[in-house]
């Protein structure tokens, strides 16, 4: 996020008015928002390029770190950790914020017990608070990390990382979204 706040500071100083409305979507929901013309743009993976009219340039990837807070039973097993140990705990899920596709979900699969929160903060905030475990991208959770508020674990079965692209509705472009695809 702060990278795309930058990106919207330099539109503004750049003397670009118009209105800009930051929205936070997760999983199917980022494509849901492109799609239905919530959003003109948008920072996600990419499943099926060329669909539905959507472009997109590839930005880079997003690694992730499975985290537990420094109290947690899971903290004190021998690593890689194995799934099923991990199954035998709560869960943090980030939901899928579609309005119209089947929702998504990633990290954990197979676990009982989940607690399901609305965004990557919350997500961070609840593990933080020793609620739950799970993968959040690495760059979230680094200052919790080095501040000892979580533990980065080795498990047995780590998330890959994710191709993260900019995204937009080739037709009907401004210059605005235009302006954005080449600065992110």
């Amino acid at each position: 996020f702060p990278i795309v706040l930058e990106a919207v500071r330099e539109f503004y100083a750049a003397g670009h008015p118009t209105r800009i409305r930051l929205l936070s979507e997760v999983l199917g929901g980022v494509w849901d928002a492109l799609v239905t013309q919530r959003a003109d743009i948008a920072l996600a993976e990419v499943g099926t390029p060329g669909a539905l009219g959507i472009s997109h340039r590839p930005l880079g990837t997003v690694a992730f770190v499975f985290a537990v807070a420094p109290d947690h039973p899971l903290a004190r097993e021998t690593q890689p950790i194995k799934l099923t140990a991990i199954r035998r705990h709560r869960v943090v899920a980030v939901a899928d914020s579609s309005r119209s596709a089947p929702a998504r979900s990633s990290g954990v699969t197979g676990a009982v017990d989940v607690l399901t929160v609305a965004s990557l903060q919350a997500k961070l905030s609840a593990q933080l608070c020793g609620l739950g475990v799970g993968f959040l991208p690495a760059n979230l959770a680094a200052e919790a990390i080095a501040q000892g508020q979580l533990v980065a674990l080795r498990v047995a079965a780590p998330k890959p990382r994710v191709a993260l692209s900019v995204a937009w509705r080739a037709q009907g472009a401004g210059p605005a979204t235009l302006w954005f695809v080449e600065r992110l």
